[in-house]
Formats: C-alpha cells, sequence, structure tokens
C-alpha cells in the first residue's frame, strides 16, 4: 500500500470522504453548531458531546439532556429487483465492517457497494438530531456532484486535515436532501430529490456561493463546513474530534 498524498488533489478529497466507515471504529467528539455572523460576530450554538461506536450504537449529550442512539436510521424492506433477480432481504442488513470495498492503492476508498448478494449494505451511523449528524460521520455525499478547489493540508488541535472550497451543483445527492439536512444547502441539494418536491416559494431562497469544509483524514469525518457568501456567511458547524478508537463505556 502506498502513503496518502502529501499535496490532495479533489479526487483525493473525494475518495477520504468515501471512506470513513473503514478508517475507525469509535469516536469521542464535541459537535459545534455555529448560526452565522451578525454585525461581524459569530453567533454560536449549542454543543453536543458524543461517544460513538460502530456499528449501530451513539450515547450524547446536550446541555441538560442525553440519550443512547442505537440502529441504522431506516433498513430496508423486502423488494424485487427485476425477474428472476433474489429478493432484497429485510433490514437489518450488513455493517460497512462486514464487506470490502474497492480500494485505491493508498487505501482510500474508489468505490463501495450497495450490497453483497441478497442484502443491502447499512452505512449510517445511528441519528442525532439530523441526517447532517449521519452525513458529517460519512460524508459520501460530497464525492459526487461536488466541485472543490483550493485543496490543502491544515492542522487542526494537532490533526490532519484535507481542506477544500466546495460548490455542489447537478448530481449532488445529499444523505437526505431538499433543503433539508445537506451538508452543503444549495440549488443542487434543493432539487435533489426531483423538482416536484420543492415549493415554487423555495425557489427563491438565496444560498450560499460555496463552503469552506474540512475533513480528518485518520477518519474521513467532516470536521468543518462554513458558509461563504450568501445570507448567512460563516453558518455551519466544527466538530473535535477527543479519541479515536479508544475504549468507550456503554
Amino acid at each position: 500500500m502506498t502513503a496518502l498524498p502529501t499535496h490532495p488533489t479533489g479526487d483525493d478529497l473525494r475518495a477520504l470522504c468515501r471512506s470513513s466507515p473503514w478508517r475507525w471504529t469509535t469516536l469521542h467528539l464535541v459537535h459545534r453548531e455555529v448560526h452565522g455572523e451578525v454585525g461581524g460576530k459569530e453567533r454560536p450554538g449549542g454543543d453536543t458531546e458524543a461517544w460513538v461506536v460502530r456499528p449501530g450504537w451513539t450515547r450524547w449529550v446536550r446541555g441538560d439532556a442525553s440519550g443512547v442512539a442505537t440502529g441504522v436510521p431506516y433498513s430496508h424492506v423486502t423488494m424485487s429487483i427485476g425477474a428472476g433477480a433474489p429478493a432484497i432481504e429485510p433490514g437489518p442488513g450488513l455493517s460497512p465492517q462486514e464487506v470490502e470495498p474497492e480500494r485505491r492503492d493508498d487505501g482510500l476508498v474508489l468505490t463501495r457497494p450497495d450490497r453483497v448478494g441478497p442484502r443491502w449494505v447499512d452505512y449510517d451511523d445511528p441519528m442525532v438530531g439530523s441526517f447532517r449528524w449521519v452525513a458529517m460521520l460519512d460524508p459520501e455525499e460530497l464525492a459526487t456532484g461536488v466541485a472543490m478547489s483550493d485543496v490543502r493540508v491544515e492542522q487542526r488541535d494537532g490533526r490532519t486535515t484535507w481542506a477544500a472550497t466546495m460548490r455542489p451543483h447537478d448530481g449532488y445527492l445529499p444523505r437526505c436532501g431538499g433543503d433539508c439536512c445537506e451538508l452543503l444547502p444549495s440549488v443542487a441539494g434543493l432539487f435533489s430529490e426531483g423538482e416536484e418536491n420543492v415549493p415554487h416559494d423555495w425557489q427563491e431562497r438565496v444560498y450560499p456561493e460555496a463552503f469552506d469544509v474540512a475533513v480528518d483524514v485518520a477518519t474521513g469525518v467532516v470536521v468543518r463546513v462554513r458558509e461563504l457568501g450568501g445570507a448567512t456567511p460563516g453558518a455551519g458547524f466544527e466538530n473535535d474530534l477527543l479519541a479515536v478508537d479508544a475504549a468507550v463505556e456503554r
């Protein structure tokens, strides 16, 4: 296996965004929402501390509230995929740890299987709040339909990240679109589930010009999204990764 590139390209960053399911098994993080700038000052949101164990377990604390989430947000149902084809087995499906993706020489993921035989692969981690939580832990949606420029290496709290300016376009397929839980709120995300699902007045919304995004190299987890331009410049979120693959008490 070759080493990861020291000067990553957009294709390298896309491969990293596909790789998270195989780059860590436990994670302790603090998630921080940022609501944008008013009068040149940032408006912070609430913090959520969480301990994630793959597959299928998360404990979280937000202010005075806490809880445990288990399983994937949705599982697949039995269906036929064509004459003579096997029925797809009802959930739960396979976990990513039970399958092997197609990898590049450096170990990052080139393609990942949707199913193995009749069984789907369930990639999602338990949801806390919204599907954006699921997407930031496994940001495959950034690997397709997103233009990347100014790809660079940064250090964040002693951890190496790959960062870029990102602009979603046609073909962006968020985990939950339609102006709901996209990592990159945008016109492309708004129409990602079909024009017929978009109320006419929503089409007049003002979206960011682009996004500043950073992905932790060791885990493939998104650690920063900030809106550039638009109605709420600076809005987004950050993740502080406190421990990776450490023991988690359940």
